[in-house]
């Protein structure tokens, strides 16, 4: 499977940016993260299977809200990390993840709490097998994949986020429409210089 990623919910955290100041870091994250206002889920104990380094432009549209975010996103020895930049380079957050504990460094304080696991998860589910993601979604839910597109549907057979890769699965952009949360994202891969 390609390894593009989403960072599906980076841009909640846009509308809560007014001034840099000290990082803090959260150490004691639960694996758990929310699929819908109501349900959660384990987050998938997979992070990535070989070292990548990728830069990425994410474009996206919340309700009103619509906005941009740079992201670099590396794989090293199983271990995910995930940095999230304003368009102008400044460092908004640091995501580690090595499928057993998750590290959150805020380098820019937000007036609300980030999504963090809901962030995590989209990058994850876009590069791990379909079988691989069902197995840590609730019971009866299930995970359809065709050549570009892959549902996630609840157990009453609701979609719940579909992604999407108009070019194929190697193409550089993915799309992602999160039918919980209302979002729209789209993810174009940079090259590397």
């Amino acid at each position: 499977m390609n390894k593009k990623y989403l960072l599906s919910c980076a841009f909640l955290l846009l509308p809560f940016l007014f001034s840099a100041g000290c990082s803090t870091t959260n150490n004691s994250l639960e694996l758990q993260h929310r699929l819908t206002k109501d349900i959660s889920s384990a987050l998938p104990s997979a992070t990535c299977s070989t070292d990548f380094l990728k830069h990425s432009l994410l474009k996206f549209k919340w309700g009103q809200e619509k906005g941009t975010l740079m992201v670099v996103e590396k794989c090293s020895n199983g271990i995910l990390t995930l940095d999230g930049l304003m368009p102008t380079g400044l460092e908004l957050f640091q995501i580690i993840y090595n499928g057993q504990k998750v590290q959150y460094q805020e380098k820019v304080p937000m007036v609300h709490s980030l999504p963090i696991m809901e962030i995590l998860f989209d990058s994850i589910a876009v590069r791990i097998q379909p079988k691989v993601l069902e197995s840590s979604l609730p019971k009866h839910w299930t995970v359809k994949e065709d050549k570009n597109e892959m549902v996630i549907f609840d157990s009453d057979k609701n979609p719940i986020e579909t992604f999407n890769w108009p070019k194929g699965r190697k193409g550089e952009i993915v799309r992602i429409s999160n039918h919980s949360f209302s979002y729209e994202i789209e993810i174009q891969d940079l090259p590397i210089n």
